[in-house]
């Protein structure tokens, strides 16, 4: 079991501290600016928890205190946070609308190592084995880049019209193309048809992998922002992308369009109507943050939420408020209540390197 670290021992002990019956804390009211409709991202790697929309915070002890970052761009230009990652505790990168800028100091300062002129990126990961930058631009032509050289360089990828990828521990990339779902083994030179969902149009933007079993895959098709079938789904694969079920849906507008994946959960917020969470690989779904006051809910289009372990859970709402809860949201789970048994780990880095 690892060591408990001092900055999630204070987040631990500030939510004991708090009544029973509140699950959820705000912990940074209305700290980070931007447009309620759509952007923010939040990230954590190794003890450093990110913020940001139209401005970007962290924190170095899990909540308690938040510093302010250079903002990677120019005030002149324009364009909102849409996602961050972190190879470690100072270097990362962050898309601020179209551009993708990097950062070595810990936001100190920030260059832009943009692949090319994009409206909007909607999805960039940062792996560290090998180390390699991944990066998805929707309406773009092409619309996938990666990078082994930190930026300095990038290589195109004929998957044009992705709306969301994900990778495994093995390095194997699935991306999100309408209705249909793609893979790819050998970063983006060959891409192979896995299979479809049946939905010719789908306003899709997050897809990601299971924890624990790399064949379960989830999309979260919130058809917020095109109507599509007027239906929110939460859609759960076993078998690789092959086949799909439509295991949970709502008549829109409903998901945000956010996912995170933890041990042994599953995040989806809404909203208006909080947050559920699947605790069986997505086959039944809980609210477990009923709405109240303020939130937490998740801007459209947004990457909000971000689990540091199975209860400890940060999100943004779409009014800059940063929300914590230790017990997932409603109840804690613990690692006993799960087949697999043991002791619950309170740090899974590993579940952030994809």
């Amino acid at each position: 079991m690892r060591i408990l670290t001092k900055s999630l021992f204070f987040a631990l002990v500030l939510f004991a501290a708090a009544p029973a019956r509140a699950q959820w804390l705000d912990i940074a009211y209305h700290l980070v600016s931007g447009p309620t409709m759509g952007g923010g991202a939040m990230h954590y790697k190794d003890g450093i928890l990110w913020a940001g929309n139209t401005t970007l915070y962290y924190s170095e002890d899990t909540g308690r205190t938040w510093k302010n970052s250079v903002f990677p761009i120019s005030q002149s230009q324009s364009g909102s946070v849409t996602d961050i990652s972190f190879l470690n505790k100072d270097t990362g990168v962050v898309a601020v609308g179209g551009e993708i800028c990097r950062t070595t100091n810990r936001g100190t300062s920030w260059t832009i190592i943009s692949p090319q002129s994009s409206p909007l990126c909607n999805r960039l990961i940062y792996r560290s084995s090998p180390s390699a930058i991944y990066v998805c631009e929707y309406g773009s032509s092409p619309g996938f880049f990666v990078s082994t050289d930190e930026g300095q360089s990038w290589t195109s990828s004929p998957m044009n019209g992705a709306l969301c990828f994900t990778i495994a521990r093995s390095g194997t990339i699935y991306a999100q193309v309408g209705g249909s779902i793609y893979s790819t083994t050998n970063d983006g030179i060959r891409w192979d048809s896995v299979g479809a969902i049946g939905i010719p149009s789908m306003d899709s933007y997050s897809i990601d992998i299971d924890s624990c079993n790399s064949r379960q895959l989830y999309i979260l098709n919130e058809n917020y922002m095109a109507p599509g079938d007027h239906l929110s789904k939460v859609f759960t694969s076993s078998d690789a992308g092959m086949t799909w079920v439509a295991a949970f849906t709502h008549p829109t507008k409903f998901f945000a369009g956010s996912m995170a994946v933890s041990r042994h959960a599953i995040f989806a917020p809404t909203w208006d109507e909080g947050i559920y969470r699947s605790t069986d690989h997505g086959a039944t779904w809980t609210n477990c943050a009923p709405p109240q006051p303020g939130g937490p809910l998740n801007a459209p289009d947004s990457r909000s939420i971000c689990p540091i372990n199975d209860n400890l859970v940060f999100v943004l709402d779409p009014w800059g408020t940063i929300w914590m809860t230790n017990k997932s949201g409603v109840d804690s789970l613990k690692e006993e209540n799960f087949p697999a048994g043991g002791t619950l780990n309170v740090a899974r880095q590993t579940l952030f390197d994809r």
